[in-house]
């Protein structure tokens, strides 16, 4: 009892709680990429192409880890600008094949970037229980990744950097990483430990991390850091637009170089949101972007190769050390 007491008196105060102070880097870093990163150049295996305008777009497999694949739609312009962008998915009930990846994804194609839209375990192709990490079905296997040491945002974290290995392969060394809800927190994680992401665009972003409450994807949790802590928006080290789709002031840690404006309306990447975007991004990186009309929706399948379809509890992975 009194240990107790002197715990809570320790630590703030009765009801207070420590003030928090500047967040180091490092060990929210580690947090995010703890072992598994690809080693290697990627071996992409590619669909069959479909014509856009000004280009065309393949479906294509990754290879994360060793015999775990992940899939992706790459769309290369016929007129490339020399840039990348990498598109990450919320939990939308669809990944590559969503609309609020896919519009944007064409648009930037459209305006010259090479642009992957990176599908995580367990959706569109690899929509099987052995694979899934989201909301409750993923649970079990967000509780093995976690009794090796690891989590389910690292695993996310691995099938986006292969994401940009492969446009790197393309010859894109330098990537804008963007997306809407749980796209937008993967899209900001990412820039934070790889160099290829030099702007990033968050639409409709939740609170950072991900709070563990209904309504939220215990997938995007980072081991350590519950959320939300305004201290991990202050981590932003690129230029970057922030989009909200519900009218709130900017938010607590943002740091001053951060755009942030409102676009209220649906939780997505909006058409007014997207066009903003390609205005943004014209004047950031100093390239000319036209707006694009919203194109047809396409069916983006993606190779399975039966080499790259380990279940997640058999990635190879450091054995836990025994219960005591």
């Amino acid at each position: 009892m009194f240990a107790w007491m002197a715990m809570v008196i320790a630590l703030g105060g009765c009801g207070q709680g420590p003030q928090p102070g500047p967040l180091p880097k490092a060990p929210f870093v580690a947090a995010l990429g703890f072992p598994l990163t690809a080693e290697g150049p990627v071996t992409p295996v590619f669909g069959p192409p479909q014509a856009v305008p000004g280009g065309v777009v393949r479906g294509v497999s990754l290879d994360v880890l060793p015999g775990f694949g992940g899939s992706a739609a790459l769309w290369t312009p016929d007129a490339p600008n020399g840039l990348g962008a990498l598109v990450a998915h919320g939990h939308y009930g669809a990944a590559k094949d969503a609309p609020e990846t896919q519009e944007i994804a064409r648009k930037l194609a459209a305006a010259g970037f090479t642009v992957i839209a990176v599908d995580t375990p367990g959706v569109e192709e690899w929509d099987h229980p052995a694979r899934r990490i989201h909301f409750d079905e993923g649970a079990g296997n967000r509780a093995w990744l976690a009794s090796h040491g690891t989590s389910a945002i690292a695993l996310q974290m691995a099938v986006l950097i292969r994401g940009l290995d492969l446009l790197s392969a393309q010859g894109v060394g330098r990537v804008v990483a963007l997306g809407a809800s749980g796209g937008a927190v993967q899209a900001h994680y990412l820039s934070l430990i790889d160099a290829r992401v030099i702007a990033t665009v968050h639409a409709a972003f939740p609170n950072l991390p991900r709070e563990a409450r209904a309504g939220g994807c215990a997938c995007d949790q980072v081991p350590g850091f519950p959320g939300p802590l305004p201290a991990v928006l202050g981590l932003t080290r690129v230029p970057s637009l922030w989009l909200s789709e519900l009218p709130q002031p900017r938010p607590a840690g943002l740091p001053k170089h951060a755009v942030f404006e409102v676009f209220e309306g649906m939780h997505s990447f909006t058409e007014p949101m997207q066009l903003r975007t390609l205005a943004w991004l014209g004047s950031t990186l100093d390239v000319e972007i036209s707006p694009a009309p919203t194109p047809t929706a396409l069916e983006l399948e993606a190779p399975m190769p039966a080499d790259r379809a380990l279940p997640i509890w058999a990635l190879p992975l450091p054995t836990p050390p025994p219960w005591t």
